[in-house]
């Protein structure tokens, strides 16, 4: 394993990409919370542009106003009125939700950002 490790790092040492060693299921949980949490940011951002659309606001300045906050990321912002439907981050969203189940904690926050994006499928006519 430590060879292996090496080796990567290695790999990606020219490419000035940080290399950071941590266990397997570190790993996979440190790619699902990124999912998560950047399909969360995704369906926040559909909310507001849901509500922005009811007061007559434009979105798209309303969220460059807020993305001057240097303490809100901008991602998300950008996406508003989209959906995040690739296969990899509502799969991950779906395996983080289990994985809080499976560990009796409460996932209410992933769940409703999962039934965002559902909605708004359905509000778009997608049916992929």
């Amino acid at each position: 394993m430590q060879e292996v490790c090496d080796f990567y790092e290695e790999v990606f040492k020219p490419l000035g990409a940080p290399v950071v060693r941590v266990r397997p299921i570190e790993s996979e949980l440190i790619k699902l919370v990124n999912n998560a949490y950047l399909t969360t940011l995704i369906s926040f951002w559909n909310k507001i542009h849901e509500l922005c659309k009811k007061l007559g606001v434009e979105t798209s300045r309303m969220a460059e106003v807020v993305k001057m906050n240097s303490r809100v990321s901008s991602y998300g912002a950008d996406f508003f009125g989209r959906l995040f439907d690739s296969r990899c981050p509502s799969k991950d969203l779906d395996n983080t939700i289990g994985m809080f189940k499976g560990l009796e904690l409460n996932p209410t926050l992933l769940e409703v950002a999962g039934k965002v994006n559902v909605r708004l499928k359905r509000v778009l006519g997608d049916d992929s």
